[in-house]
């Protein structure tokens, strides 16, 4: 089981951001995890996000600011880095089941039952 889980189930640009780069960052210190649901795996599915609507006028310096620092800012793209940096990639599969939505290669699709007891088993469960 891992120390940390992340939960990123918003569909937004902003949360993935949050919890890949995040995970991404302590994946060196600490055995960190994201589990998708929800909005996040059609985001991912569909392979497009927004930022939310607070940050929408923030879009452009946002992408900017994060090409200067080397942040992804697609959805692929952020997979793709967060699995470079050896993060493990996991999505709820009830939720890919009730969409009928095919992931990336780079994340497991895993059973209801067993993100609970990665929750449960977890130091940290962090929601960004």
């Amino acid at each position: 089981m891992h120390e940390i889980v992340y939960i990123c189930r918003d569909g937004t640009m902003n949360a993935l951001l949050s919890n890949l780069v995040t995970a991404a960052t302590l994946k060196d210190k600490y055995d960190v995890a994201v589990v998708f649901m929800q909005e996040a795996i059609a985001a991912i599915a569909e392979d497009r996000c927004e930022f939310s609507p607070l940050l929408k006028d923030y879009d452009s310096k946002i992408r900017k600011n994060a090409d200067k620092s080397r942040i992804p800012t697609s959805v692929i793209g952020l997979i793709k880095m967060a699995k470079d940096r050896g993060v493990p990639l996991y999505a709820c599969h009830a939720w890919t089941k009730l969409m009928e939505v095919e992931l990336p290669e780079e994340i497991e699709v895993i059973e209801l039952k067993e993100v609970a007891e990665m929750m449960a088993h977890a130091r940290t469960v962090i929601t960004l």
